[in-house]
């Protein structure tokens, strides 16, 4: 049994349920419950990290990565004549990873006018008063909005055929940069380095280097130190650049 998840209570488990092969990190805290221990590093990306628990099992671990297979009866909810090529999640659970509303909807605009098309929203039902803001701001001609609109497949569908996504920190940049799209992580109280990056060449992360990052390895409700710099200090043109840039590798 692979264990990637470093607490107590995982390893308790499948020991206590005879497992006879348990592999985990040697820094988890049911350590003593593994039979084969791999050592952590926050030097590598979680992908990586997590595919090193296979080493005990196998001795050659190097492969293409995978994609995300089309869903089951999905489909895009937009044709290609719509000319929707860019698109954004502007949410998270986390509020300090949120850049800015208005600074989203700036980037909505510039992207909309370089590409003569909408640009795609999308986000959970929990977003829709964020996301239905930041459309409000950047103009509804602007807008494609999905938020709490879509399955987990039909929301793969929806970025799939897109040429870039920007997103916060977050699960949708991971499903683009899963599908092959080129995707530009917006990073604040969370770090590259601590291994949540989007995965893959041509990605980007855009981030402001302060001494006080990362503050917590998820984000959290406020700023512990009131001031929120790490998102504040993101401009919009740095933002639009990282995603022409993608675009052009």
């Amino acid at each position: 049994m692979i264990i990637p998840h470093r607490s107590l209570r995982s390893a308790l488990l499948a020991w206590r349920a005879g497992i006879p092969v348990r592999v985990g990190f040697s820094s988890s805290a049911g350590s003593l419950f593994l039979t084969h221990k791999v050592p952590f590093s926050w030097l590598l990306h979680d992908v990586e990290r997590n595919l090193a628990l296979l080493s005990p099992l196998s001795g050659d671990l190097k492969g293409a990565f995978p994609g995300l297979s089309a869903g089951a009866g999905a489909a895009a909810p937009f044709a290609q004549s719509d000319h929707v090529t860019a698109g954004i999640n502007a949410g998270s659970a986390w509020p300090t990873k949120r850049w800015p509303a208005e600074n989203w909807a700036r980037l909505i605009k510039k992207l909309a006018a370089r590409n003569g098309g909408k640009v795609l929203m999308v986000g959970g039902p929990g977003e829709k008063d964020w996301n239905a803001e930041i459309e409000r701001l950047a103009g509804p001609a602007n807008c494609l909005n999905l938020t709490g609109k879509t399955s987990m497949a039909e929301l793969m569908e929806a970025i799939r055929p897109l040429k870039v996504f920007i997103s916060n920190d977050s699960g949708p940049m991971h499903i683009a940069a899963a599908l092959g799209v080129p995707a530009v992580g917006v990073f604040g109280p969370t770090t590259r380095e601590l291994g949540f990056f989007p995965y893959g060449p041509g990605n980007r992360v855009v981030e402001t280097r302060l001494a006080c990052r990362p503050c917590a390895l998820h984000g959290g409700r406020k700023c512990p130190r009131g001031h929120f710099l790490c998102m504040r200090l993101l401009t919009v043109d740095e933002v639009f650049k990282a995603a022409l840039d993608s675009v052009k590798r």
